[in-house]
């Protein structure tokens, strides 16, 4: 049996403010590291421009969501009727959707930074992520467009047009954090197979091991990313009410794996 749509959307609002609190203790975290840094390079004010961006869009995106639930439930009877709660067109729901495509841009380009160093600042990485994530723009951009245009009470996950649009825009999103974390995997493994066969008695070999455990970290946060988006696509495509549950944790867990990998750059692996 199908979770109802009210119920589905206010476990959604407490599963949100749950990861929202767990993503700023990580903003904390990262920000403390960041002002740490006594040599304050470009990359590094970057960072933390970036840093305290995303978290101003979290911090609106679970806001909002709060208004839209209690508007919702209190105001406008949306526990008897639920296309209330299903109306994607309204200024609120807008304004959540492009603090999201902030978020996921942001965090593109972070993922696709890590794979480029890593990688020797090799262009061909540039130009192939830059391709996917204009896609990724252009597509959130036209989603945008569709709902604000709509004279209608329209839901994205109901509507022909949008349902193109949506799928396309995480399809290419979930497309280029498959290709920065298999830059990435592929750049680990490649390092643990030359670092066993030079640190053999080597005095040094525990730190060289430690750096090995940034690149896993660059990894695993990378791949816990493109599993949710796996999810949410698959639970998109296939109409179910626990897209509601998705979409909104999906706002949190982005920028979290993001932090993470953020955090793990920040520590003597490459020169940048």
């Amino acid at each position: 049996m199908p979770l109802p749509v009210p119920h589905a959307v206010f476990i959604s609002l407490v599963l949100e403010i749950f990861l929202y609190g767990i993503y700023t203790c990580l903003f904390i975290g990262s920000s403390y590291l960041l002002l740490l840094r006594r040599k304050k390079t470009k990359v590094i004010i970057t960072m933390t421009v970036l840093n305290i961006i995303m978290w101003l869009m979290s911090t609106g995106h679970v806001t909002l969501n709060f208004e839209k639930t209690f508007r919702g439930f209190f105001w406008e009877n949306g526990i008897q009727d639920s296309s209330v709660l299903e109306d994607d067109s309204n200024p609120v729901v807008l304004s959540q959707l492009v603090m999201e495509c902030i978020e996921f841009i942001i965090g593109d380009g972070i993922v696709t930074w890590r794979a480029w160093v890593l990688w020797d600042h090799d262009r061909r990485i540039l130009y192939a992520s830059s391709i996917l994530i204009m896609g990724s723009v252009a597509t959130g951009i036209m989603l945008f467009q569709t709902l604000a245009s709509s004279s209608e009470t329209i839901s994205i996950y109901r509507n022909g047009s949008t349902r193109i649009w949506t799928t396309s825009a995480m399809v290419l999103t979930l497309s280029t954090n498959v290709f920065a974390t298999t830059l990435i995997a592929y750049r680990a493994w490649v390092h643990r197979r030359l670092i066993r066969s030079l640190t053999s008695g080597f005095h040094g070999a525990a730190q060289v091991r430690g750096k090995i455990d940034i690149l896993a970290l660059l990894i695993e946060s990378g791949t816990l990313y493109c599993c949710t988006w796996f999810a949410m696509i698959f639970v998109f495509v296939f109409v179910n009410s626990g897209v509601y549950l998705m979409i909104d944790m999906l706002a949190q867990l982005s920028v979290s794996a993001v932090l993470l990998s953020l955090s793990a750059s920040l520590r003597p692996f490459v020169s940048v």
